[in-house]
This record gives C-alpha cells, structure tokens and sequence, in this order.
C-alpha cells in the first residue's frame, strides 16, 4: 500500500513539473526538480543479483540498478525516450523500457531508478561518471 502510495506521489509530481516551460525545464535534470530526483533516489531499493534473478522482488517495487548499455532496439546508437534497451549489471542482463527524455548511448554506464514489472521501465536515469 506504501508503495502504491509513493507511486501516485511520483506521477502527481511528474505532472506538475512536466508543465514547466523549457526555460525552467533546463534548470531540472530530465524534467524532474531535484527534490523529486531526491525522493526517486530514496524510494528506490537496491537488490543483489541473486534477489533479482530468483524472483524475490515483487513487481511494482521501486529499485535501482546500475550497469552499461549493451544493447538496445533503437535503429542508431542513440537510445532515445520509448526505446528498450539490455543492461549489463554483474553477470546479468536487464531489460529497461526507456521513460527519459535524456539520449543515452551504448556503451554508457548508468544507474536506472524505476518500477520492476520483470523489466524495469526507466523514471530516472543517470550517467555513473567514470
């Protein structure tokens, strides 16, 4: 019920910053204040390999997972919002339904936070500097 909760939480607030005009949109990072990228970052669990490849986490749970893009069904390079992509996380790959303006590349090294449903579909994501 919690997690319902945040849910909505999180939509209603991407609702409102969706609004913004491209000016105060450049300000956030991918349409989102930083307060919201605080609570996405706060929701999100964090499960180990053998949580994740067993079973053992419920579908609607918010986590994140970080790994490098190794494959996606974009015609480019370039993965654009709407896009699937594999992640590459330890020895396992991950399917991600891309939610985010932002371009990403394969190759990149990322952290993906979003809601689990087998795959994860993409609400925040962020490049892991190297």
């Amino acid at each position: 019920m919690k997690n319902r909760l945040v849910c909505s939480f999180i939509l209603v607030i991407f609702l409102f910053v969706g609004g913004c005009t491209k000016k105060e949109t450049e300000k956030t990072t991918n349409q989102f204040s930083h307060e919201t990228i605080q609570r996405i970052k706060k929701t999100a669990k964090s499960y180990s390999e053998n949580e994740l490849q067993s079973g053992q986490v419920p579908l609607h749970t918010y986590l994140q997972l970080t790994g490098k893009i190794i494959k996606s069904d974009s015609k480019t390079a370039t993965i654009k919002r709407e896009d699937r992509f594999i992640l590459e996380s330890g020895q396992n790959h991950y399917q991600v339904f891309n939610e985010q303006s932002m371009k990403l590349k394969i190759g990149d090294t990322i952290t993906v936070y979003g809601e689990y449903y087998g795959f994860l579909k993409a609400i925040f994501v962020e490049r892991v500097k190297k």
